[in-house]
């Protein structure tokens, strides 16, 4: 059995890629493909990984006999908490190493998506304020040496724990060959797949400067917790003034982020 492991990272199409496979189940199924759904994903794996990991016997029962064994999920590699310590995700070594232990099988594919630096840390940081107690920007990166991100530090780690070269993919060239990304992730050519659900879950509107404004204010006058409510109600409702993007980067150093992802791509990305 090859087992796919997709590890995200967050904010780079992994919901979309997951309604397409949940939707896909019986199409995967009939092509001995099992594909673990998100829900369950997250209640027999990724919410053990901190500790030490034993696949659950009707888990173990239900891959059994299949050709590829799928799962999917970006907290795998950790969460969107604040980061600490100049790393993307500090606990990416421990977890991975009990998954991949926990599996038991050498025949596994690692799959990665990078993403511009400057959009992947907005779109981080406003992951955050859903679930978390409000924090700054500045506040959240602080502990971030934001001039010099890269991606490689991240994929070497992967690299060294799961001892596998790992499949980099760009967020940005994603839905130009989707059929092709599929292909790959799924191990069979020619499968028509199920459309993503449409629901705003799947692909959530960018929040705005203004939005992100009002929720700044709120936190300088009221309990920081509150911003959580406020921003998912923003979420479900159309901002009916203009909208204008967060920039939270001088020009100097979006442009710096700009080269260092270029590198990243000359030097990661496996397509």
């Amino acid at each position: 059995m090859k087992i796919t492991l997709h590890l995200g990272v967050h904010k780079t199409a992994t919901t979309y890629i997951q309604s397409r496979l949940s939707n896909s189940k019986d199409t995967l199924a009939a092509n001995g493909i099992f594909y673990l759904g998100l829900n369950d994903t997250r209640r027999l794996i990724t919410s053990k990984l901190d500790k030490d990991l034993t696949l659950d016997p009707e888990l173990t029962s239900q891959i059994s006999g299949c050709e590829r064994f799928i799962l999917s999920d970006e907290n795998f590699i950790g969460g969107t908490n604040k980061l600490r310590n100049n790393r993307l995700y500090p606990n990416v070594a421990h977890r991975l190493r009990n998954l991949i232990e926990s599996l038991n099988n050498e025949n596994i594919d690692i799959y990665l998506t990078i993403r511009d630096p400057e959009s992947y840390m907005v779109s981080r940081y406003i992951e955050y304020l859903r679930h978390f107690s409000f924090l700054s920007f500045n506040e959240y990166y602080d502990e971030f040496f934001i001039r010099n991100f890269s991606w490689k530090p991240l994929v070497r780690l992967i690299e060294k724990v799961s001892g596998k070269s790992i499949k980099v993919q760009c967020f940005e060239s994603i839905f130009n060959r989707e059929d092709e990304y599929f292909e790959k992730l799924i191990g069979i050519p020619d499968i028509v797949l199920e459309k993503a659900d449409s629901n705003q879950s799947i692909k959530r509107a960018k929040v705005s400067r203004e939005s992100y404004e009002i929720l700044e204010h709120l936190a300088q006058h009221y309990p920081r917790r509150m911003t959580k409510k406020i921003l998912n109600m923003m979420d479900n409702n159309v901002q009916i003034s203009k909208q204008n993007s967060i920039t939270p980067f001088s020009p100097a150093l979006s442009l710096r982020l700009k080269e260092n992802y270029k590198m990243d791509i000359t030097t990661l990305c496996t397509e």
